[in-house]
Protein backbone atom coordinates (compact mmCIF):
# COMPACT_ATOMS: atom_id res chain seq x y z
CA UNK A 1 0.00 0.00 0.00
CA UNK A 2 1.59 3.49 -0.85
CA UNK A 3 2.07 6.38 1.55
CA UNK A 4 -0.39 8.08 -0.80
CA UNK A 5 -3.56 5.63 0.54
CA UNK A 6 -2.13 5.63 3.83
CA UNK A 7 -2.63 9.37 4.13
CA UNK A 8 -5.81 8.84 2.34
CA UNK A 9 -7.42 6.34 5.27
CA UNK A 10 -5.85 7.91 7.95
CA UNK A 11 -7.59 11.13 6.75
CA UNK A 12 -10.83 9.20 6.13
CA UNK A 13 -10.89 7.40 9.33
CA UNK A 14 -10.19 11.10 11.13
CA UNK A 15 -13.04 12.43 9.27
CA UNK A 16 -15.80 9.75 10.34
CA UNK A 17 -14.26 10.28 14.39
CA UNK A 18 -14.37 14.63 13.97
CA UNK A 19 -18.26 14.41 12.54
CA UNK A 20 -19.73 12.08 14.96
CA UNK A 21 -17.74 14.36 18.07
CA UNK A 22 -19.51 16.92 16.18
CA UNK A 23 -22.50 15.08 16.47
CA UNK A 24 -22.62 13.97 19.51
CA UNK A 25 -21.31 16.63 21.66
CA UNK A 26 -22.90 19.68 19.40
CA UNK A 27 -18.93 20.84 18.61
CA UNK A 28 -18.16 23.69 16.93
CA UNK A 29 -18.89 23.22 13.34
CA UNK A 30 -16.05 24.82 11.91
CA UNK A 31 -13.41 22.63 13.03
CA UNK A 32 -15.41 20.26 10.52
CA UNK A 33 -14.20 22.22 7.88
CA UNK A 34 -10.94 21.82 8.29
CA UNK A 35 -11.33 18.21 8.55
CA UNK A 36 -12.89 18.16 5.11
CA UNK A 37 -10.04 20.01 3.92
CA UNK A 38 -7.62 17.87 4.69
CA UNK A 39 -9.49 14.41 3.74
CA UNK A 40 -9.99 16.42 0.05
CA UNK A 41 -6.05 17.48 -0.29
CA UNK A 42 -5.50 13.29 0.66
CA UNK A 43 -7.81 12.26 -2.52
CA UNK A 44 -6.35 15.18 -4.51
CA UNK A 45 -2.79 13.72 -3.90
CA UNK A 46 -3.48 10.24 -4.49
CA UNK A 47 -2.11 9.44 -7.99
CA UNK A 48 -4.19 7.64 -10.49
CA UNK A 49 -2.24 3.89 -10.74
CA UNK A 50 -3.09 3.41 -6.32
CA UNK A 51 -7.09 3.83 -6.62
CA UNK A 52 -7.17 0.15 -7.30
CA UNK A 53 -6.23 -0.13 -3.67
CA UNK A 54 -8.51 2.00 -2.15
CA UNK A 55 -11.35 0.18 -4.02
CA UNK A 56 -10.63 -3.20 -3.71
CA UNK A 57 -8.87 -2.95 -1.02
CA UNK A 58 -6.80 -6.20 -0.11
CA UNK A 59 -5.52 -7.51 3.75
CA UNK A 60 -3.54 -4.11 3.40
CA UNK A 61 -6.44 -2.15 3.45
CA UNK A 62 -8.24 -4.05 5.90
CA UNK A 63 -5.58 -3.62 9.02
CA UNK A 64 -5.48 0.12 8.14
CA UNK A 65 -9.05 0.05 8.46
CA UNK A 66 -9.05 -2.19 11.58
CA UNK A 67 -6.28 -0.59 13.59
CA UNK A 68 -9.00 2.60 13.91
CA UNK A 69 -11.51 0.95 15.44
Amino acid sequence: MTVEVVKLLTALQLERADVAYHVFSAGNSSNLNVTFNVTNEAIANLPWDVWSDVFHGGQEFQTHMDNFR
